[in-house]
């Protein structure tokens, strides 16, 4: 009867404590199994964004020559609608690639699903007269996007 008496009084006495004690170790268990479940997961998963694009534009390179030394800012089209003015993306479609290369001032307009490169046009400043409409998309900066920019939104 004393045995019982002390560990019920232990926990009256300490009841917060182990509370927060049980808690942690739950929270901690159940981090511990769901990030070894996504681990397992992602093993042979999908490919990064990154290396995606780095495919992509290798197979666009085969169509033609770009430039050496630049690496394109990528960019996707989800509405050609919101572009119809711009002649450059009088065919374009949803899910085109738009390839940058400022330092070079060439704009590529590839289609990754038929694998066809379906714009080229150089880069021009939206200072410049008879810009040919791809001023817009200049701005979205020097180097390959993780997360493809929307243009057209």
């Amino acid at each position: 009867m004393i045995h019982v008496r002390i560990v019920t009084d232990f926990f009256r006495e300490h009841f917060v404590a182990v509370l927060v004690a049980v808690t942690v170790v739950f929270i901690l268990a159940s981090a511990w199994l769901l990030f070894d479940r996504q681990t397992r997961e992602n093993i042979g998963g999908p490919e990064p964004v990154g290396e995606e694009i780095r495919k992509m534009v290798e197979r666009a390179a085969s169509h033609a020559m770009f430039p050496e030394g630049e690496e394109p800012t990528v960019a996707t089209v989800v509405d050609p609608a919101k572009l119809a003015g711009q002649e450059f993306f009088r065919r374009a479609r949803v899910g085109d690639a738009v390839l940058v290369f400022r330092n070079a001032k060439m704009v590529i307009l590839y289609n990754p699903e038929s694998d066809r490169i379906v714009n080229m046009a150089p880069l021009t400043d939206e200072s410049e007269p008879g810009a040919p409409g791809t001023s817009g998309i200049a701005a979205h900066g020097t180097t390959v996007i993780q997360t493809p920019t929307i243009i057209g939104r």
